[in-house]
């Protein structure tokens, strides 16, 4: 018996080529998807990172009107402590102050106005106006004979001829007598 090749040659070499042209495609679809995903994937993940910059960024602008506002506010809160802390020192200290001036006017002759006072913690100074003379001279002298104000000076006198007045600047510094003796 005899067989019967129903699969001619060529027939065969056509089912190769065919077959080899298959895997061919296949090789080139595999190719073109490795490289569109290589080419592709960093450019969306680009894009993708882009967009959460842009995110984070929107973010940080809407956060920076918090941050301005967050230092306006410890701004001046340090401001606020620092007059709270004035106005301690003033409360301490203002009573003996207030005393201490109001004790001028006991030494003060009649004709003598003070136009200006500044009391810190080294000195007291005054400007004041008089028109008589020998008033300013009177003043200083009933200032330093007193316990309390021993270290009173003229500083300066200058006659206003507009108002015929006379201008006295009077510097005391702190600390009388009662603190000389203290010292020795």
């Amino acid at each position: 018996m005899a067989e019967l090749n129903l699969i001619p040659y060529r027939m065969k070499e056509e089912q190769r080529k065919r077959y080899r042209v298959r895997q061919y495609a296949a090789a080139g679809i595999i190719i073109f998807c490795v490289l569109f995903l290589g080419l592709y994937f960093p450019m969306g993940t680009l894009l993708s990172l882009q967009t959460e910059e842009a995110a984070l960024q929107s973010q940080i602008d809407a956060q920076k009107s918090v941050i301005e506002e967050n230092q306006r506010l410890k701004t001046q809160t340090q401001q606020l402590k620092h007059y709270i802390q004035q106005v301690d020192k003033l409360d301490v200290e203002g009573a003996s102050s207030v005393e201490r001036i109001r004790g001028l006017g006991v030494y003060m002759p009649s004709g003598i106005k003070l136009i200006w006072l500044n009391y810190t913690e080294t000195e007291l100074s005054m400007e004041g106006a008089s028109t008589d003379y020998s008033d300013i001279g009177e003043f200083a002298a009933n200032l330093q004979m007193s316990d309390e104000y021993s270290n009173a000076v003229i500083s300066e006198i200058k006659r206003e001829d507009s108002e015929s007045s006379y201008h006295f600047l009077l510097l005391v510094k702190q600390g009388g007598r009662s603190d000389e003796k203290s010292d020795n």
